[in-house]
């Protein structure tokens, strides 16, 4: 945040700045600031107040009385004097504001921000010190800032620290991301104050690429990511769930072969399975287990439920070689197999339900003719949002014979609890236009796909990234687009579609509109420009192994490797959306370099750990880099956190979890801080009081279970009170995995990355 230009209107008593791109109006008139416990009412001051009241009221400085007989020019006030560390964490007091006459700048007497103010400021003037505005005033001004705005705001000055701990300011604050998961939890336990902080600093680290924690987590055979839970297996043995969106002090354990035992009748313990997770989201647990009986594959969907006193358990057999995904909330769960087959050939989607209150599954399925894409998260996308399903698929084109085709989105809605082909929505075909196809060609390998929610207003935007040669360019661009999807007249336009439908690209509803002609104007906002050809550096394909966009941060968040160096190894690649500042006329070739500006940030900063002088940066790179030569990567991510793990390793071999975490609330109790200082120096960082000794827990070393192919015993995994009756109990809570590891060398396989007190208050 960097204050600019002071500005008012002629009329009135308002006093303005701009902040970065950011307009500030702040009334000196009546005004009133809604508190929870009572109404504080900001009073007018009016020009003819007496220099007692005018003293008293803003608490500033006060150049000479006006004479009575003179009349008091229009005021505008100007910027006399703002220090450029006011956008960091250094404490200043040297903001001021002042009024001057706006004749005074009519005559061309305009104050240069990096003047000093003169002692004299006409026959009526006011010098104001920012840091000493009364909070009412202050909290006006917070209306028109954003989250991470205010946030800088309150981290310029101690006299301004309050900002960040006022829980009505906070609570005003955390109202402009009320879409948030800070903001949602906030609602819940009501502490606003904490939820800001945790917002701003979330959003702040993904932007400058500083993750607050880095660690491996688990050595594992498979992963997943949902819902804030990290979900992988150890040995086909043993199933461990881990909540990473609070303090990692426990975690689910499940004894595998004892729930195929109890849910899968014609399971025998005795012959190889397969065992995967393939969902986790309010507690519920989805994973595919898989087994060769007779020379035939049998496959099953297992269900069941972490939490309660009484487990439960629902299946579904399911065929071996069809694709699956699966998706619930808290009532209901979608079980989605490609599987249904047409005359041509082609197979489309299936949906069948669980209702988790009754445990049944639904007797038929809804068939997704219009859905063919098999690609999850590149050209189509599931998701359950506010109680609806969402369908989404981004590869619908007009039919031409001579003409170059349009392109549009499909999108489907219904409520969970109407799962039918009557509750179908569908939004007007005009509201999803995607592209031109004489835009240029597109490479489908960079493109991602997704649905979020605008954590600003809470409405529902199409998330699509794509690489792009644009007509005319030898070079490829790289661009994220966002488009709100929008259910206009839902009703009237639903269509109730048979089985098999006709084609949906003409239908009646959309009969007066020409669909291949049709073309849109994107608005700035929803675009951001990332790889262009004059970038310094291009990554290819095989050197950018992660490759997402974070729609909460405006950012590409990729992993990269520069393969063509001596050390190739991965480093964090963020490029986050840059806004131009607002300028004057004069100012439009400024104004135009600053919107072309961009920014890349890459972590960790030195590439080469073995040239530097820091041990710790050459440990950080063990961690991030376990596995050498790296040919693949399994990844999730979302707003907090990245989570991935090589793909490549040899037959009974575990691999290790890497996670960067940019949520300041996720604390690893036990890692040390970056380099070398405990997180808490009154005891060891290495084992917590409550941890089992070492006779008692196994050690994994991380080194040894990478290069050696072997992998450990399953009985070493169960501690002696799970072995109690003779029989295994199914979910238990245990320490967590990454608690018993070790780096083979006696290194850190993780860091608290956070420096002194930047983590402080959370």
């Amino acid at each position: 945040m960097q204050l600019a230009r002071l500005w008012a209107p002629t009329r009135g008593n308002a006093l303005a700045f701009s902040c970065g791109s950011t307009e500030i109006s702040m009334l000196l008139g009546s005004s009133f600031l809604a508190d929870s416990t009572s109404h504080r009412r900001v009073r007018h001051v009016k020009r003819e107040d007496c220099r007692e009241q005018r003293c008293k009221r803003t608490r500033g400085v006060l150049g000479p009385a006006p004479a009575p007989q003179e009349p008091q020019p229009d005021l505008e006030p100007q910027i006399a004097r703002i220090p450029a560390m006011l956008c960091g964490n250094t404490p200043t007091d040297e903001a001021l504001l002042c009024f001057v006459p706006s004749s005074a700048s009519q005559n061309g007497c305009r104050i240069s921000p990096n003047d000093h103010p003169p002692p004299f400021l006409g026959p009526l003037g006011i010098a104001m010190s920012i840091l000493r505005l009364p909070a009412e005033i202050v909290a006006l001004l917070l209306e028109q800032l954003d989250v991470e705005s205010i946030f800088h705001l309150g981290s310029s000055s101690r006299c301004l620290s309050y900002i960040l701990f006022d829980k009505r300011m906070c609570r005003l604050s955390l109202m402009k991301a009320g879409g948030s998961a800070e903001a949602r939890e906030a609602r819940t336990t009501g502490d606003y104050a904490r939820a800001f902080r945790r917002l701003a600093k979330r959003r702040i680290a993904v932007r400058r690429a500083e993750p607050w924690t880095v660690a491996i987590v688990a050595m594992a055979e498979c992963l997943i990511y949902t819902k804030g839970s990290l979900c992988y297996t150890v040995n086909n043995e043993h199933l461990r769930v881990l909540n990473l969106h609070r303090t990692p002090t426990a975690e689910s354990t499940v004894n595998v072969p004892q729930l195929l035992r109890l849910t899968l009748p014609d399971f025998d313990p005795l012959l190889p399975y397969t065992f995967e997770p393939l969902y986790c989201a309010e507690g519920i647990v989805s994973c595919r287990a898989t087994q060769a009986l007779e020379g035939y594959k049998s496959s099953w969907l297992v269900v069941f439920e972490l939490r309660g006193n009484e487990p439960w358990f629902a299946i579904k057999r399911l065929c071996a070689e069809r694709q699956i995904f699966v998706r619930n909330d808290r009532d209901y769960l979608f079980c989605g197999t490609k599987s249904h087959a047409r005359i041509d050939g082609s197979y489309r989607w299936g949906l069948q339900r669980l209702d988790l209150a009754t445990h049944e599954w639904s007797d038929a399925q809804l068939i997704l003719w219009d859905f063919d894409e098999s690609n999850l998260g590149s050209d189509i996308c599931f998701e359950i949002i506010d109680g609806y399903f969402y369908c989404l698929s981004n590869t619908m084109k007009t039919q031409t014979d001579l003409g170059i085709p349009n392109c549009f989105y499909q999108v489907l809605r219904f409520p969970v609890g109407q799962a039918t082909h009557q509750s179908w929505e569908r939004p007007p075909m005009r509201h999803l236009w995607r592209r031109h196809d004489s835009e240029g060609q597109v490479d489908e390998r960079w493109t991602s796909l997704q649905l979020s929610e605008c954590e600003e207003t809470g409405k529902l935007f199409i998330v699509e990234t794509r690489r792009e040669w644009s007509t005319g360019n030898s070079g490829s661009q790289r661009t994220c687009y966002k488009k709100e999807l929008r259910f206009e007249n839902a009703d009237s336009e639903q269509q109730s579609l048979p089985t098999p439908p006709n084609s949906t690209q003409n239908s009646p509803t959309e009969s007066e509109w020409d669909s291949e002609k049709y073309f849109e104007d994107r608005p700035s906002e929803s675009i951001h420009v990332g790889d262009d050809p004059t970038d310094v550096i291009i990554y290819t394909l095989q050197e950018c192994f992660i490759r997402s966009y974070n729609p909460s941060c405006d950012s590409f968040v990729d992993l990269v490797c520069e393969a063509y160096t001596p050390e190739p190894l991965l480093q964090l690649r963020v490029r986050p959306k840059t806004y131009a500042a607002r300028q004057e006329p004069d100012d439009q070739s400024i104004s135009a370099q600053r919107s072309r500006k961009k920014t890349v940030r890459l972590w960790p900063r030195d590439p080469r750990p073995r040239l530097s002088s820091t041990a710790a940066l050459a440990q950080l790179h063990d961690i991030t880099n376990p596995v050498q030569p790296l040919r693949g990567i399994e990844w999730a991510m979302d707003e907090r956190i990245l989570i991935y793990s090589p793909t490549h390793m040899a037959s009974g071999q575990l691999r290790p979890i890497m996670l960067l975490s940019f949520d300041p609330a996720l604390e690893f109790p036990g890692l040390p801080k970056y380099p070398f200082q405990t997180a808490d120096e009154s005891r060891p960082c290495d084992v917590l009081p409550d941890t089992p000794p070492a006779s008692q827990e196994p050690a994994y070393n991380v080194l040894d279970a990478v290069l050696v192919p072997s992998c450990q015993g399953s009985e070493e995994l169960l501690l002696p009170d799970e072995m109690e009756d003779g029989s295994p109990r199914l979910v238990r809570m245990r320490p967590p995995l990454y608690r018993s590891m070790s780096m083979g060398n006696g290194a850190p396989h993780g860091f608290d990355m956070s420096y002194a007190n930047r983590r402080c208050h959370e």
